[in-house]
């Protein structure tokens, strides 16, 4: 009997340190980027150093560089998150930053047909591992909340079980990031010559419409200043984007919200070039600082008005 409570004992010792190693090694090395943490770090924080945000999926999170931005006299905090869409951002802002939105005056919002859609699909379910307690039971007593994703997502090792021999494919770098804003390079090379594929329209259904007008609804009862941007995309296709760029464009005259379309031929001659992308949709590092630059010239028009 005190061999099989010793090899029991062994054996419950041996499986609990494996768990607690890949525990610590899933939380370090894992596919997601470390700026996580570091947007949710400031997302948190009581304190607000900043009076312009800036929300949207990966094309805003590397694609947008708040500090370039500086000398418009705004200060802009790049919060995008990747995979995001109205929905998540409307569960973020009740429950994550709903006290600090009175402190923004501006806010960008990244207006590409995956957001506005939100076929990126990403819930705030995901990011369980960043919150504290008080968000943590706010969303556990929510009915829309999966709280199977809530709880499986706290910890390292069961969030990033299915990607554990996963390759990453991309390369977010650590020392060029800018107050949200990360550079993103693919590791393996990726084939601009190849023709870009449209299966099919991209065709807003009236629920994700709503969606996104719930969003802004939501962000409009803050008194502070809209503005739409599209990012660039490499090989655009304005007309398989048409139902969307109608929707987006009527919204936003109606609304009296500002567009900056950088999809649009006064800028594609600096930006619609192979050498400012990592691949069709998302920019590199110097992609991003023409970007930025851009945005920033059009925000100086935008204040001047």
């Amino acid at each position: 009997m005190k061999r099989f409570v010793r090899n029991i004992t062994v054996f419950l010792v041996l499986i609990i340190s494996i768990a607690f190693i890949t525990n610590i090694y899933q939380s370090r090395y894992n596919p997601e980027p470390y700026h996580y943490q570091m947007q949710y770090r400031e997302a948190l924080n009581q304190r607000c150093n900043y009076n312009g945000l800036i929300i949207g999926n990966s094309k805003a999170t590397h694609g947008i560089r708040p500090s370039k931005l500086d000398t418009t006299g705004i200060m802009f905090q790049n919060l995008s998150i990747n995979g995001s869409g109205p929905n998540f951002y409307i569960e973020w802002f009740t429950e994550i930053f709903d006290k600090k939105i009175e402190s923004i005056e501006y806010l960008i919002v990244s207006v590409d047909y995956s957001f506005v859609s939100g076929s990126g699909q990403r819930k705030i379910e995901q990011d369980s591992e960043y919150f504290n307690k008080e968000i943590f039971w706010n969303l556990w007593n929510k009915k829309t909340i999966s709280k199977n994703l809530l709880v499986s997502n706290m910890i390292p090792i069961t969030k990033y079980r299915s990607r554990m021999m996963s390759i990453n494919t991309w390369v977010y770098l650590v020392d060029d990031y800018d107050r949200g804003y990360i550079s993103v390079e693919r590791k393996n090379h990726f084939d601009f010559n190849k023709k870009r594929r449209f299966t099919e329209d991209f065709i807003l259904s009236e629920k994700e419409r709503l969606n996104f007008i719930s969003l802004i609804d939501l962000i409009s009862n803050a008194d502070l200043k809209l503005i739409f941007v599209i990012p660039p995309e490499y090989n655009y296709d304005n007309q398989a984007y048409n139902d969307y760029l109608k929707f987006i464009t009527s919204f936003s005259k109606d609304r009296n919200i500002p567009l900056f379309d950088f999809n649009n031929n006064r800028f594609t001659i600096s930006l619609a070039k192979v050498e400012n992308f990592c691949d069709f949709v998302h920019l590199n590092s110097k992609g991003s600082q023409i970007l930025s630059s851009a945005i920033k010239k059009e925000l100086y028009g935008n204040k001047t008005e």
